[in-house]
């Protein structure tokens, strides 16, 4: 176990931490933090001191002229830094710090605290959270704050720092690195961490949030103890869109919620990508301190999710039951729901364009999550759906699902279609394929369900032909709307979300 927590009404910091080279440049950059709203600044010398020792003579007018209080660092390349040089070198930076606001010892140096300056007393352990004995002997040698950063192996990892955070004995910092642990930086405040670092340029540890995007994305200022969470869950996820519209329509509303990164590991194997996704999201609703109130379900986890709420008796609509595929998780108190908002979103994005679907032939590309919900709510319209996937198995699945037909995706052009729907991430900005076209440009209403970006290179390809162009923008604001409203009991702001995605 950890030690008892203790509470504390002090807003947790923004810290910016800057690798020094040119003191001239340095003291440059911590002005631009501090404009751009951080309240610390770290100076990180260990590049600059592995490189030189004699620059010792440069930490006094760092701690001076910095026009924020500071921090000075020499972490070891050990612990993720670049100083591979003697410790007594160390002793030697701690004495000349005397106006820094904070020097930063490593636990594993052993070294003696500095008489007249705040401790911070740290641990960067890249395998993983780090054991509680280890946390408590830190607890006991009397430093002014804990510092504890791991890598985070999954999204669980965070949870593990929100725990340190929980029972620490005194003020402590307790950060997840990598890119499973961003929601460890973000949600530092609502956890009563004294600092979360981030970013202005390179950064200096992986996961690192831009000031920036943690002051107006994530309005890191706004969170509290009792903000809700929310988040998007998928893989990959960072092309995604959704946290800034819904952190802005929160901020328009006055909802007190953060919509956050939640990346889940996913592989060829199924099995293997359910058990993932299930011992996650098992886990973030489990933890109540957390207030995880919903996300947003995207590839490859929407068939997964309902498989997983169907064996956890969850509440599922019978559109969700239909399709085999959910995009939204509600939490309710203790009723968790599945909903899918693709289908009507994608069924108004076309019927938009070419009016009633009865009787016209749609042919869909993919047989994922978005492909079923597409499929299902055109059917249910009247419409003739031609299912296409590289892989016929899974379009035949789908098919015998929800009464369609199914094709392998070379056979494309032997059908002749009224409207083209891609359902893969071809195209997608960080996508397995972003330079391809997706579909032959053979319908005269082409409709592209990826949004990242805005003309992909089959819409490209459609414009040019002269074809009708549906882009995904225009689903993707219709779905992320209609969540919004289930998790906030208020109508989004709909054009101010289209205004974001559209720039």
């Amino acid at each position: 176990m950890y030690c008892v927590g203790v509470t504390t009404s002090r807003p947790t910091l923004l810290c910016v931490p800057i690798e020094v080279g040119r003191v001239d440049l340095a003291l440059e950059t911590a002005a631009d933090a501090r404009a751009r709203g951080a309240d610390l600044i770290e100076w990180r010398l260990d590049a600059l001191l592995q490189d030189d020792p004699a620059r010792l003579d440069a930490i006094p007018r760092l701690c001076r002229e910095c026009p924020l209080p500071c921090i000075v660092t020499c972490r070891s390349v050990d612990e993720g830094g670049e100083f591979d040089g003697d410790a007594s070198l160390l002793t030697e930076v701690a004495g000349r710090a005397t106006d820094a606001t904070y020097v930063d010892i490593e636990h594993a140096r052993g070294i003696a605290f500095p008489g007249g300056t705040r401790t911070i007393l740290s641990h960067h352990d890249f395998d993983g959270p780090p054991d509680s004995r280890l946390v408590l002997a830190m607890q006991v040698r009397g430093a002014d704050v804990t510092k504890i950063a791991f890598k985070a192996r999954s999204l669980r990892d965070n949870l593990e720092a929100f725990a340190l955070l929980r029972h620490a004995s005194g003020p402590m910092i307790a950060l997840a690195m990598g890119e499973f642990g961003v929601m460890s930086r973000i949600l530092a405040p609502k956890f009563g961490a004294m600092l979360t670092f981030a970013r202005l340029g390179m950064g200096t540890a992986p996961g690192q949030p831009e000031i920036d995007d943690l002051l107006g994305l994530y309005r890191f200022r706004s969170i509290g103890p009792a903000t809700r969470v929310y988040g998007i869950v998928g893989d990959p996820i960072g092309h995604s869109r959704s946290p800034r519209l819904h952190n802005a329509g929160f901020d328009d509303v006055g909802f007190d919620g953060v919509y956050v990164p939640m990346p889940i590991a996913s592989s060829e194997d199924a099995e293997a990508t359910y058990a993932s996704l299930k011992g996650t999201i098992l886990d973030l609703l489990g933890d109540t301190s957390l207030d995880f109130h919903g996300c947003s379900i995207t590839l490859p986890f929407k068939e997964h999710i309902v498989r997983l709420g169907e064996a956890e008796g969850w509440d599922l609509d019978e559109h969700v039951r239909r399709i085999g595929a959910a995009n939204t998780l509600v939490r309710d108190g203790t009723t968790i729901r599945l909903r899918n908002t693709d289908a009507e979103a994608a069924c108004g994005a076309l019927e938009d364009a070419m009016g009633e679907v009865t009787d016209r032939v749609v042919g869909i590309r993919g047989a994922g999550g978005a492909a079923r919900a597409i499929a299902a709510a055109l059917s249910s319209r009247g419409a003739d759906v031609h299912v296409f996937n590289r892989h016929v198995e899974r379009a035949q699945r789908l098919a015998s699902d929800l009464g369609v037909h199914a094709h392998h995706d070379l056979e494309i052009s032997n059908v002749r279609c009224d409207a083209l729907v891609n359902c893969t991430p071809i195209g997608m900005s960080g996508g397995p394929a972003p330079d391809e076209v997706a579909l032959p440009v053979s319908a005269p209403v082409i409709f592209d369900t990826v949004y990242n970006p805005i003309e992909t290179p089959l819409l490209k390809a459609a414009r040019e032909a002269g074809c009708t162009i549906v882009d995904g923008v225009t689903m993707f604001v219709r779905q992320a709307a209609a969540q919004f409203e289930l998790w906030t009991g208020v109508p989004a702001p709909i054009e101010r979300f289209d205004r974001l995605i559209r720039g």
